[in-house]
């Protein structure tokens, strides 16, 4: 994993297929995570050129690529987690390497902030850049600012949540169940039966 992320510190990209029954489903997606591509099983070779089609129309409309999101705290905001991310926890400052981005498709980062009690209005909680590199080679940056209102009317406060922001808390809630399991079994603080039935809430989730 260490190495694929090394890879990516070069500007190279790697996918990775995978052959036979028995292999590491976990390994393989952290590799594919931190060299920022993808990986496949391959369960019959006559899959394979089926495989490279698919990555080569990808690399084809690639419109992004080498995306880095470097984002400051406002000094009054903690943070509990950065899902999918190895971001301790109280960070301030920090940096994610995301996947290349394709032409078309869209990309979620799911943050888990805390806030104490705040004076109403609109304030900044965080703020920084987007850099990476477009189709031509050039290197660009993008300024983002979060920005949160704080409210006292219950009407608006009490509102559905986006569904689009449920939706990526909940796949962020699957995934890191998904890695305490994985980790209860290595630790052997969870039976194999255990495991099945925590993995088995997960997938109704």
């Amino acid at each position: 994993v260490q190495h694929a992320g090394d890879i990516r510190q070069r500007g190279i990209t790697s996918t990775f297929l995978v052959f036979g029954p028995e292999y590491n489903e976990e390994l393989l997606a952290a590799m594919a995570k931190k060299a920022g591509g993808n990986y496949y099983y391959i369960p019959q070779p006559h899959l394979i050129p089926e495989i490279f089609r698919t990555e080569l129309q990808k690399l084809m409309t690639v419109s992004a690529m080498n995306l880095k999101l470097s984002l400051k705290l406002a000094r009054w905001v903690q943070l509990r987690a950065a899902t999918g991310h190895s971001v301790p926890p109280d960070s301030r400052e920090f940096s994610l390497d995301l996947a290349d981005l394709e032409g078309g498709a869209t990309m979620q980062q799911v943050f888990d902030l805390e806030f104490p009690n705040h004076p109403l209005g609109h304030y900044r909680v965080a703020g920084g850049a987007l850099s990476y590199t477009d189709g031509s080679g050039a290197t660009r940056s993008v300024n983002v600012d979060f920005v949160m209102e704080f409210t006292g009317d219950s009407a608006r406060f009490s509102a559905p949540v986006d569904p689009r922001v449920a939706a990526a808390a909940q796949v962020s809630a699957a995934s890191r169940a998904v890695e305490q399991t994985i980790m209860g079994l290595k630790t052997q603080q969870l039976t194999t039966a255990g495991a099945v039935a925590d993995l088995q809430k997960t997938q109704a989730l």
